[in-house]
């Protein structure tokens, strides 16, 4: 299962593609019309850092919440909303709810298609133990 932290992902992208389109767009200008070139060197240079900043603390923040999954256990589906008409590769979002820890907890993440949990159902979760809310469905 992959989480999905998307307010993050979504700046990512966006200065990504920022920094793809104006870097090359500045160097052009330079080259044929000198110093206008300039501006849209720089503001693509600080998105192509943005990019680099939001993708990797994504990377760390994603490392520290798998190293602290210690406990394994089991939790009730409470709620799965499934988003069968999205897909990013062989997976589909869903906003998982499990009663876990003596409360709710919701969670976004991406799961293969044949993955259709029912509330009721009883699954195996991985989760930090002083913070139940980072959990994981056990593959």
């Amino acid at each position: 299962m992959i989480s999905v932290h998307t307010p993050n992902f979504v700046i990512g992208l966006v200065s990504g593609i920022m920094a793809a389109t104006l870097i090359p767009l500045g160097v052009t200008f330079l080259i044929v019309f000198g110093m206008l070139g300039l501006p849209f060197l720089i503001v693509g240079v600080i998105e192509a850092i943005v990019a680099l900043v939001v993708f990797y603390g994504g990377r760390r923040r994603a490392a520290r919440e798998e190293a602290a999954r210690i406990s394994h256990g089991t939790a009730q589906v409470v709620a799965a909303e499934h988003s069968w008409d999205t897909e990013v590769g062989a997976r589909h979002p869903v906003k998982l709810t499990v009663a876990l820890g003596g409360g709710e907890h919701t969670r976004a993440l991406l799961v293969p298609s044949h993955v259709d949990w029912q509330p009721g159902q009883t699954i195996d979760v991985r989760y930090a133990p002083d913070d139940p809310a980072n959990f994981v469905p056990a593959a």
